[in-house]
C-alpha cells in the first residue's frame, strides 16, 4: 500500500516454487502488481500477478449472474440472462469469452451459448434455450482465458423459468364477401413468420353484430363461430341485413389463447341466397394450404363450360382438368393435390370468356 506494507498476512505464501529465484522485481499498476523473477526453469523471465484485494493471480472476481428471466413474446422455451463481467475482462488481460452452461439438477451441465468478452462491465444474452417451460433451470457463466493454460473463472449459479407465453396476435386480417359467404384470411403471428419458435397450432374465429353504420360499440358480445388449423376460414352462417365484425386469435400447443386481432367490419351483409349471380366469381379455395384436396367454389351468371388449370411459380402448367358444362349459380368442385409437390401454385378457372386466377399452397 502507500506505506509499503503488503496487503496480505505477514509471511503468507504468494507463490510457491522449488529451487532458487533471482533478480526479483515488483511492478505496480492501478489495482495490482506483478512480481517477476528468474529461476532454474528453462526459458526467460517468469512472473506472478498479484491483486491488491483478492490475492494472487487465479483468485479473481468471477462473473456474477444478476438475473434469469423469461424471454418475452417468444412463445416459450427461452430465458434472458444478464451478468456482471469478470474483473479480468478488460481487453488487456486473460479473459477472452464467456461460456453459458445450463442444468436441470446442477450435476450435469450443457454449454448452450458463447459470448465474446469485449471489456464491458456487464452483459445480457437473450433467448437462451431451455429444455421445457415452467420448469426451473440452473445456469452458470464461465469466463474463459486464452493461452495454453485456458484459465476458467466460473460464476455462482443462477436459476430461472421459461414461460409458455400466449401466442402473438395474427396479422393482416381480411374478410372478403362473395355471394352469401365470407372468406377470412390472415397472416400467422410473429415469430412464426421466419422465426425458429412457433407453437401455434390453430386459430379461433369470432364474429359480432353491429347496431348500424354509426354504432361505436357492439350490440352483443363476440361469438365464437369456429376454429381453423390454417390461416383462413369460411363463414357461411351470417344473418343478413346488419353490419358484422370479425376477429381472430391464435392457439398454442398448450391450449393458451392469445389476444384477438383488430375487428374487420363489413357494412353490407345483404344476402343473395337463391339469386343467380350477376357476374362470374371465383372464391378462395378451402382449405389453403392443403394436403390431399381442396374445394374450389365459383359462381356463374349462366350455364357455361368450365376448365381449371394449375401452374407452378415458374409458370409451367402442371395440372389441367375440364369440368364440362356447369349450371348457373354457385358451383363446388374438389381439386386433389395428386402428385404436386409442396409449394405455391396458381389455379386459373376459365368459364367461357371469363378467367379468374388465385393462389393456393400445397403442404405435405
Amino acid at each position: 500500500d502507500g506505506s509499503g506494507a503488503f496487503p496480505w498476512l505477514q509471511w503468507s505464501t504468494v507463490c510457491s516454487l522449488g529451487g532458487s529465484r533471482e533478480s526479483p522485481l515488483v511492478v505496480k499498476s492501478n489495482e495490482d502488481f506483478v512480481v517477476a523473477w528468474r529461476d532454474g526453469r528453462p526459458g526467460d523471465i517468469f512472473a506472478q500477478r498479484i491483486d491488491d484485494a483478492t490475492g494472487y493471480w487465479g483468485i479473481v472476481v468471477p462473473p456474477a449472474i444478476t438475473s434469469v428471466t423469461d424471454s418475452p413474446g417468444d412463445g416459450g422455451g427461452n430465458v434472458d440472462i444478464a451478468w456482471n463481467a469478470c474483473d479480468r475482462d478488460n481487453l488487456t488481460t486473460d479473459v477472452r469469452e464467456y461460456h453459458v452452461f445450463r442444468s436441470l439438477d446442477q450435476s450435469s451441465w450443457t454449454q448452450v451459448a458463447t459470448v465474446d468478452a469485449t471489456g464491458l462491465a456487464s452483459y445480457a444474452l437473450s433467448n437462451v434455450p431451455t429444455t421445457a417451460d415452467n420448469l426451473t433451470h440452473y445456469f452458470y457463466i464461465d469466463a474463459v482465458g486464452g493461452g495454453l493454460l485456458q484459465h476458467h473463472f466460473p460464476s455462482q449459479t443462477g436459476s430461472g423459468v421459461s414461460i409458455d407465453d400466449p401466442p402473438n396476435i395474427p396479422l393482416s386480417l381480411n374478410v372478403e364477401k362473395i355471394g352469401s359467404w365470407y372468406y377470412l384470411n390472415w397472416v400467422p403471428p410473429s415469430p412464426c413468420v421466419g422465426g425458429a419458435v412457433c407453437d401455434v397450432v390453430g386459430y379461433r374465429v369470432y364474429r359480432r353484430v353491429m347496431g348500424g353504420p354509426a354504432a361505436l360499440s357492439p350490440t352483443d358480445d363476440w361469438t365464437l363461430i369456429g376454429e381453423s388449423q390454417n390461416p383462413q376460414f369460411t363463414d357461411q352462417t351470417v344473418s343478413p341485413g346488419e353490419p358484422q365484425e370479425w376477429a381472430v386469435s391464435a392457439l398454442d400447443a398448450g391450449g393458451r389463447e392469445g389476444a384477438m386481432t383488430a375487428a374487420f367490419r363489413i357494412e353490407d351483409t345483404t344476402s343473395d341466397v337463391g339469386d343467380v349471380p350477376a357476374r362470374f366469381v371465383v372464391a378462395p379455395n378451402v382449405p389453403n394450404p392443403f394436403g390431399h384436396s381442396t374445394e374450389l367454389v365459383f359462381a356463374l351468371p349462366d350455364e357455361r363450360d368450365v376448365r381449371v388449370d394449375v401452374y407452378d411459380v415458374a409458370g409451367r402448367l402442371v395440372h389441367s382438368r375440364s369440368l364440362g358444362r356447369q349450371p348457373s349459380g354457385w358451383n363446388r368442385v374438389q381439386l386433389p393435390s395428386g402428385s404436386l409437390a409442396s409449394g405455391v401454385y396458381f389455379y386459373r378457372v376459365t368459364a367461357g370468356r371469363d378467367v379468374s386466377t388465385r393462389k393456393m399452397v400445397v403442404r405435405r
